[in-house]
């Protein structure tokens, strides 16, 4: 997998703009995701044809990250209500990621087992423990840390979202005012005696 610290940031980056960002900033954030995953398909050669932009593989991206989600939010703050379960499932986040073998450890441990078997994951009771501890130990330790820190990596992720599209802008601004030419070189000689 090429560049899997960008693409578990940019994953994190989407579920917190998804939860936490303003309309303008998911926009911003689909457009990301929709530039990224344009290359995203296969070619002549693949063993299966595919497209980051299908529908029917966006739906179970999305389906497991819903249920990471639920179960994540179950296990840190109690089961997630009625109401906020149904927002995240009207507007589920399109992406996903693996960070090798934590990443594969973590999503094998919150499937439901008939899931594992189904995809031929191995799992062992002794998986099963660690999980079970790893995330007792998550959620305790959740439940006293400050705010901004029990947020983290998501609040990060948000910020560095909000940075790169000020960036972009003045970016774009920067691009539209060249295009008109540079003001100070326009109508304003100076001549020298």
């Amino acid at each position: 997998m090429r560049y899997p610290i960008r693409r578990i940031r940019n994953t994190v980056t989407y579920l917190s703009v998804a939860f936490l960002g303003t309309a303008a900033e998911r926009a911003a954030c689909r457009r990301q995701v929709g530039r990224a995953h344009a290359a995203v398909r296969s070619t002549a050669s693949s063993p299966v044809s595919y497209s980051a932009f299908d529908p029917r593989l966006q739906l179970w991206v999305a389906a497991c990250l819903y249920r990471g989600v639920a179960d994540m939010h179950a296990l840190l703050h109690g089961p997630i209500d009625d109401a906020a379960a149904d927002a995240v499932y009207r507007d589920p986040p399109p992406v996903s990621a693996a960070l090798g073998p934590v990443n594969r450890f973590l999503t094998t441990g919150f499937l439901p087992p008939p899931f594992r078997e189904q995809m031929r994951l191995r799992w062992t009771r002794r998986d099963q423990r660690q999980f079970d501890l790893l995330m007792r130990t998550m959620a305790s330790v959740n439940r006293v840390l400050p705010a901004p820190i029990s947020r983290f990596p998501f609040n990060a992720c948000l910020q560095d979202l909000r940075t790169r599209i000020a960036w972009d802008r003045g970016r774009r601004a920067l691009a539209r005012r060249l295009a008109r030419g540079f003001p100070w070189s326009q109508g304003s000689s100076s001549t020298t005696t």
